[in-house]
């Protein structure tokens, strides 16, 4: 499979810029994009994260699959022939809605008490397939405390499907990587970011032709998760001799669903001080990648995965 991941730094409330800055950083990436598989975006890609309040998120709240960021999505699925996976923030009732199961979130939308109605919000990602239908949608399932000030909690699992993703001939150079990282610097080999974004964008690249019987296709067991659901709700310490469903659970999914491919889209934070991230833009998260594998480690640890060399039970 070819995945690419469009990692840069929206800015906060402000979505026509970030959409106009992703659609650029598209364009101009050093690799060419017109073969890929699936394409992921950040949690919360367009509207930015960290939200301060409720009131602040609310004129950001976008319809079920169905605003700026689903739109967005469709249309870059359809032009670059793949899947699209985006974040986003849903809002899940737009009008007077019946009494909920759910704890809703109370939104005053003016002085008029017929306003004073109940909504509610999750903290999700759509995604859409190379023709632009909507094949998956998920709602974060443990929230990070920046979220509870607007969000709900998905529901009890994580969201897993069964997907098919096109696989186009010819496929990408093999000088290059299967997983291609689109950075904020627009290439993926480094450099200095644009001064500023251009208003005027580079030509897009030509709409894929439609799917034939002639293409290939492959499916993949695709479990879809959000940044805090790597690890345990509120960081609750599991008791001892706890099962894997309580210790990592979004690991403990993946294995008893047989997935074989995880979309995690995150807006995680890191430890590193600004001026080692501007001096080595390159550098990895060494602290990052070692939560990150510490929390998905029972996947490692099963016998699928083992070299019967080293002593494993694996094939």
């Amino acid at each position: 499979m070819r995945i690419a991941t469009l990692q840069f730094a929206p800015q906060l409330g402000r979505v026509d810029e970030n959409i106009a800055r992703a659609d650029s950083l598209l364009v101009s990436s050093a690799t060419p994009l017109n073969h890929l598989d699936l394409l992921v975006l950040p949690e919360l890609a367009f509207t930015g994260y960290n939200h301060p309040s409720l009131s602040s998120i609310i004129p950001l709240l976008e319809p079920t699959s169905s605003g700026p960021s689903t739109r967005w999505a469709v249309h870059t699925a359809r032009r670059l022939g793949c899947l699209v996976s985006v974040g986003y923030p849903e809002l899940f009732s737009p009008s007077p809605p019946p009494v909920h199961t759910l704890r809703p979130t109370m939104i005053n939308l003016g002085p008029d008490r017929a306003n004073y109605y109940k909504v509610t919000a999750y903290n999700s990602t759509v995604t859409v397939d190379n023709e632009g239908r909507v094949v998956a949608h998920y709602r974060k399932r443990f929230l990070w405390y920046a979220d509870e000030v607007w969000a709900q909690e998905g529901g009890e699992g994580f969201e897993t499907a069964e997907l098919e993703y096109p696989l186009r001939d010819p496929p990408l150079s093999t000088a290059t990587m299967d997983t291609t990282i689109i950075s904020k610097h627009g290439s993926t080999n480094g450099g200095e970011p644009d001064p500023q974004l251009s208003s005027t964008l580079p030509p897009a690249p030509p709409q894929q032709p439609p799917r034939t019987t002639d293409d290939k296709m492959t499916k993949h067991t695709t479990t879809f998760a959000i940044c805090m659901d790597l690890n345990t709700h509120h960081f609750s310490p599991p008791p001892p001799s706890a099962p894997l469903e309580t210790t990592h659970p979004l690991a403990s999914h993946i294995l008893s669903s047989s997935t074989t491919l995880l979309v995690l889209s995150t807006a995680w934070l890191t430890n590193l001080p600004a001026f080692a991230l501007r001096s080595q833009p390159e550098e990895p998260d060494w602290d990052t990648l070692a939560c990150w594998i510490e929390r998905l480690s029972p996947l490692l640890d099963s016998p699928e995965n083992m070299d019967p060399e080293e002593g494993g039970e694996g094939e």
